[in-house]
């Protein structure tokens, strides 16, 4: 008898724990209002041969199932996406109906059902919308709720669920690796999932709404309503940039216009070619996190050496041998948006022809985005104003043709004098003025010899109103000299000065 006990006790405890795990796994399946019937049915007999002669009923017991509110949001802080620097980050969320009956789920006027927390500058939510058709961007048909100046509520089914998506515009400046979250709704318990809470109504919550008639036996002691919250977290993407420039201007624009042609020009004597010239450039990390910069050479003089230097010139690194470019110099780490200046020295070969222009480009490469780069050019010119002159000959005297130099012809000396350097193009280029130039005509100073053989005619002029002295030349003859002060003349202008004389008789 006992075993029997022990075995109908076991049994019962295996019954039991069946119809607790069915409980819990198919909680709240059955719909809420559900009226549940149950009506029992016997037979028996009096008569051993007729074993069913008589039957008997019970009165009917009804039982309807309880209205159970239930809310979730997915995700909860998954794996983080990430998101560039002048994007729009997207976060989709799903929100489920866990109750046992069509609920509607409330958002808040104004999108303040959702927040965003890590965001810097100009970064903010642009929008929160109901995506009704699951496409992930709004269009006719999707629920507005951010400009929405009046609560949204949104009907959905036992078991069902409806996507929403909230929009971040992310700051072109915004730092590399913040982390922007987003929450829709506001629960600050049940964590880790924060599912299926006591509504509290707070100030950005989600939460459900029921239909009129309907009231849970969960939920707010007030309403019934339960509420949930979901998060999604997207990191701002390193992004590498950089300006490369003259000194003191990384974003300086040169011809084109392009901030790949911007310079500075610089002299050198051109009897002495060989001379290191030193240029100061300035890059500035335009990334959004530290980064480092390679500075090549892609374009060089012939036979030039380059070099950089990165700690104001005590030490310099070649990235161009005799007109060979070498492998790059990486620069210091650079913090975002902070300018690094670096010296550049460039030394031509012997013997570069006068008057020319020669080129270094300059390329600063980030090492973060190595397709992200930028050039500037540092010119040298083996001497930059040049003097070209002409001379023609008026003949009044009636002794041969009219330009024939006779004595008592007058000879006119046209001196065209020009700034070759670039003329000044763009924004933040350094151009190379010609200063203080003065034009001496000595007329007996070798291998001059007009002054002996010519006589003054009238006191030169200077097309850019120069200031012309005449007076006695080197062999002291009277007005064989002169002498003009110009002062500056700018890059890629010009000027002419004008001299008369007769020729002796």
């Amino acid at each position: 008898m006992k075993s029997k006990t022990i075995f109908w006790g076991k049994l019962l405890i295996v019954v039991i724990a069946l119809a607790t795990l069915a409980s819990a796994t198919f909680a709240q399946t059955t719909p809420g209002g559900t009226v549940i019937t149950n009506k029992a049915s016997s037979t028996y007999s009096d008569d051993p041969l007729n074993p069913t002669k008589y039957t008997a009923t019970s009165n009917t017991v009804t039982t309807t199932v309880s209205y159970v509110a239930g809310l979730a949001i997915t995700p909860d802080s998954p794996a983080a996406g990430s998101v560039l620097p002048g994007g729009t980050a997207t976060y989709t969320f799903t929100v489920i109906n866990q109750g046992n009956f069509t609920d509607n789920v409330r958002f808040l006027a104004s999108g303040a059902s959702a927040q965003l927390t890590g965001g810097t500058g100009t970064t903010a939510i642009s929008a929160i919308f109901i995506d009704v058709d699951g496409n992930g961007s709004f269009n006719t048909g999707d629920i507005d709720i951010k400009t929405n100046g009046a609560d949204v509520l949104q009907s959905v089914a036992q078991n069902g669920t409806f996507k929403v998506v909230v929009q971040v515009a992310v700051d072109p400046a915004a730092p590399g690796a913040q982390a922007l979250i987003v929450n829709l709704g506001d629960t600050a318990t049940g964590g880790p999932t924060f599912d299926n809470q006591v509504a509290t109504n707070s100030a950005n919550e989600v939460r459900t709404s029921h239909p009129t008639g309907i009231v849970p036996v969960n939920g707010d002691a007030t309403d019934h309503n339960m509420e949930a919250k979901g998060t999604i977290t997207n990191i701002v993407s390193n992004v590498g940039a950089v300006l490369n420039g003259p000194s003191g201007q990384p974003g300086a624009i040169g011809p084109g216009p392009s901030n790949n042609t911007d310079y500075t020009n610089q002299a050198v004597d051109p009897t002495a070619t060989n001379t290191p010239v030193v240029f100061t450039n300035t890059l500035q990390n335009t990334g959004n996190a530290a980064d480092t910069f390679v500075i090549t050479a892609p374009t060089v003089p012939a036979g030039s050496l380059v070099e950089i230097s990165f700690d104001g010139g005590l030490t310099y690194a070649p990235i161009a041998t005799g007109g060979t470019p070498n492998a790059g110099v990486t620069s210091p780490s650079v913090a975002p948006l902070v300018p690094l200046t670096y010296k550049t020295r460039v030394t031509l070969p012997t013997g570069a022809t006068p008057l020319t222009g020669y080129d270094t480009a300059l390329t600063a490469t980030s090492v973060t985005t190595p397709t992200s780069s930028n050039t500037t050019i540092d010119r040298i010119y083996a001497g930059y104003l040049q003097m070209v002159k002409t001379a023609t000959v008026a003949n009044a005297t009636g002794v041969g043709g009219l330009t024939d130099p006779v004595p008592g012809a007058v000879i006119t000396y046209i001196i065209t004098y020009t700034n070759i350097a670039t003329a000044p193009v763009g924004i933040g280029n350094v151009n190379l003025d010609a200063l203080a130039v003065v034009i001496t005509e000595d007329g007996d100073a070798a291998p001059n010899n007009w002054a002996p053989n010519t006589n003054h005619v009238a006191l030169p002029i200077d097309s850019r109103a120069g200031v012309v002295v005449t007076s006695a030349s080197t062999g002291a003859v009277a007005n064989g000299k002169y002498v003009d002060t110009v002062g500056t003349v700018p890059a890629g202008q010009s000027g002419i000065l004008t001299i008369l004389r007769t020729i002796k008789p």
